[in-house]
């Protein structure tokens, strides 16, 4: 994916945060937080058996955890726990691992715009938080 197409992307989601804000009808409500960073998240999840009906987000980060958080709920919302369980797993590997290409990310929409990240340490852990903060709710629900 073109840099500038992903710089643009994870601008605009951390601009223009997609399903920002709590959930008042959540069926779980997890947290997160990097101490050495600071980063904190709170995620607010609607389930409809092992379905993710709505999500919804608080931060108190970075550009890039907002962005990320906001790029996560889209890719997750409406779809199967399982399939979002996988995505969370390609997503973090893909962090993890500078040999797995960018492409693989491709089935996951424009979560593929954080690519650039795994350039930048520090902002793997913001990146990584709200993904591994939803693989957190996940477990404790047992899919």
């Amino acid at each position: 994916m073109d840099p500038e197409l992903c710089k643009d992307i994870i601008l605009d989601h951390s601009q223009r945060p997609r399903n920002h804000g709590t959930l008042v009808d959540s069926t779980a409500t997890v947290e997160g937080m990097h101490r050495e960073t600071g980063d904190w998240v709170k995620l607010s999840i609607k389930h409809d058996g092992d379905r993710l009906t709505a999500i919804g987000f608080e931060v108190q980060g970075s550009a890039v955890l907002m962005a990320s958080c906001s790029l996560m709920t889209v890719f997750a919302k409406g779809k199967q726990t399982k399939a979002v369980a996988a995505g969370i797993d390609q997503f973090l590997g893909f962090l993890e691992d500078t040999a797995i290409p960018a492409e693989n990310l491709a089935v996951m929409g424009d979560v593929v715009a954080l690519a650039g990240i795994r350039q930048f340490p520090a902002r793997v852990k913001c990146a990584a938080l709200p993904w591994r903060t939803l693989r957190k709710a996940l477990a404790e629900r047992d899919y």
